[in-house]
């Protein structure tokens, strides 16, 4: 007995050490690394301090690459037609693609041009929206929407589905709630193109393809048909991840800043989780209008949004999760 007691104790003090080992590790990588940068908002980086989460200079570089408005200083929201805007806006962001397009590259790979291009413009509406605010409301005014440098996922989706238009690249508003996903708003996107459906998270940097037709273009209804071990296999294989750094707004507290970094860092864990095994739980939620469906930016506009008439969309997606 006082053999198993001794065991018992090594076991316990072994786990100890190991958790505390494991904690300091992220603390160190996350908090106290001298090695490790913040990403201001203007894209300077700067070496974080001992109260400061930061991440590797390599990754740091590579954001500075995205850190800037997503419309060009040439429009003139007050003067010039929504066409106009989104010509500028087009033309901008075709020629900073030509310009820094490849470096995406580095970090992960794509299937085709197109699909590293759509990459690009999540990372350049990640980059435009470099300061997260959960409690601000996405405006009704159109330049504020675009242009806004705080916002939370919500901001970031609508931004990506008007870049996404922009670019004839049809897309919805999908608003989830699951035990992995405690709240989260992100695109579901149809590029005919390439007849290539799309999850696009802006908020973390990930991003899903898939091959589909003009007859099953919704990602959701691809990934609804399959069983939950195969959803989890194909989005652990197929999930692009590239580098991320928010910036979080002044007026968080500390508790939430913590609370909201650790959904930050395990962003990609939760969504594989949530998608594979949680979808009877979103589908539960829209049926009982708990949640949201998910809706074009077209529906949007014809429910009311001002922000959206304004906007004029014209790429949207034609069906509709089901939500039994």
């Amino acid at each position: 007995m006082k053999h198993l007691d001794r065991l018992l104790l090594k076991v316990v003090i072994f786990l100890g050490l190991t958790a505390g080992s494991l904690a300091a590790y992220t603390k160190g990588e996350y908090l106290l690394n001298n090695d490790f940068y913040i990403v201001r908002e203007n894209g300077e980086i700067f070496p974080a301090s001992n109260d400061q989460f930061g991440i590797e200079k390599s990754k740091a570089d590579f954001l500075t690459h995205f850190r800037k408005n997503i419309s060009p200083e040439t429009v003139n929201f007050g003067r010039d037609h929504i066409d106009t805007i989104k010509e500028h806006i087009k033309s901008g962001l075709l020629e900073d693609y030509a310009r820094d397009g490849q470096r995406l590259s580095e970090w992960t790979h794509f299937s085709s041009d197109r699909e590293r291009f759509i990459a690009y413009l999540m990372l350049r509406v990640n980059g435009s929206l470099p300061v997260f605010n959960p409690v601000k409301l996405v405006s009704d005014d159109l330049r504020d929407t675009l242009l806004s440098k705080e916002g939370n996922c919500s901001h970031q989706a609508y931004r990506m589905l008007m870049i996404l238009d922009i670019f004839s690249i049809k897309g919805r508003l999908v608003s989830w709630w699951s035990p992995a996903i405690e709240g989260h708003v992100f695109v579901d996107a149809f590029d005919p193109a390439e007849s290539k459906s799309y999850f696009l998270d802006p908020t973390s940097n990930l991003m899903v393809s898939i091959q589909s037709d003009e007859q099953n273009p919704g990602f959701l209804e691809i990934i609804e048909k399959m069983s939950p071990k195969n959803r989890k296999a194909f989005l652990s294989i197929r999930m692009k991840e590239s580098p991320n750094f928010v910036t979080r707004s002044q007026s968080l507290n500390q508790d939430f800043m913590m609370w909201s970094l650790n959904n930050y860092l395990r962003a990609k864990d939760s969504i594989i989780t949530g998608f594979s095994f949680e979808f009877p739980v979103m589908q539960s939620r829209w049926r009982d209008g708990k949640s949201p469906l998910p809706k074009t930016l077209c529906e949007l506009a014809d429910q009311g949004s001002q922000l959206i008439q304004d906007f004029q969309p014209t790429s949207c997606l034609s069906l509709a999760v089901s939500p039994t």
